[in-house]
């Protein structure tokens, strides 16, 4: 995928403007896992840079070029190019949003899920790739663990289950103190060099109990967990 971390630090100094947050927005709700995203994706100046691309596009399935519409899992029928013009409108907002909120992640993520096509893990998303780029501060464990793991509830919760960290009925709070307890040990754990190397931080382990329970899945579908 083009759309790393590296291509987000390129544009740094423009994510403080509405067309950063519209490329932001524009890749996880419209373009992500689609043939233009893995291929050719580029950055938008503006709505008119985009609408004019678009138009100029010489694939004769447009939508099917720029949307992958089960790329999260089931098909999201709101995932469509025609939100880049609803994106472009609440994208005006951003630069006051960032006044009083840049340093408040639950504030970011009502803005993100204002956005059609944004829900919980999508505004997660995002929000994880502005810190991790280095646009807004490294969150600290806290924080993520009760506004990833027990708030969006997502993947993360299933995780810290499968380690035995909280159970089925567990509430926000003991979620949020698991999810914490787990980045100590792992800081424990690893040496600073170790946590450089492989580029740890709670971002990353929350990316990585999410995934936990896939990986599970599918050790058990081979065998390989027996």
């Amino acid at each position: 995928m083009q759309f790393t971390q590296s291509t987000l630090s390129r544009y740094a100094s423009r994510l403080s403007t509405p067309a950063g947050i519209f490329n932001v927005a524009a890749f996880r709700g419209v373009f992500y896992g689609s043939s233009f995203a893995l291929q050719d994706l580029r950055w938008f100046g503006d709505l008119s840079d985009w609408n004019k691309h678009y138009l100029e596009a010489a694939q004769d399935d447009k939508e099917g070029y720029f949307v992958k519409g089960n790329c999260y899992g089931p098909n999201q029928p709101n995932q469509k190019t025609t939100v880049m013009e609803n994106y472009w409108e609440i994208a005006q907002r951003w630069p006051k949003v960032l006044q009083s909120g840049k340093d408040n992640p639950n504030e970011l993520m009502a803005y993100f899920k204002n956005l059609p096509n944004v829900g919980d893990l999508s505004a997660l998303l995002m929000l994880g790739g502005l810190v991790e780029c280095g646009f807004l501060g490294m969150l600290d464990a806290g924080i993520m663990g009760s506004l990833v793991v027990a708030a969006v509830d997502k993947g993360g919760k299933a995780g810290l289950q499968l380690l035995g960290l909280v159970g089925s009925e567990s509430e926000a709070p003991d979620v949020t103190s698991a999810f914490e307890d787990l980045h100590q040990q792992i800081m424990r754990e690893l040496n600073e060099e170790r946590r450089s190397l492989i580029g740890y931080n709670v971002i990353m382990l929350e990316h990585a109990i999410c995934k936990y329970k896939r990986l599970v899945g599918r050790k058990s579908s081979t065998g390989l967990g027996d």
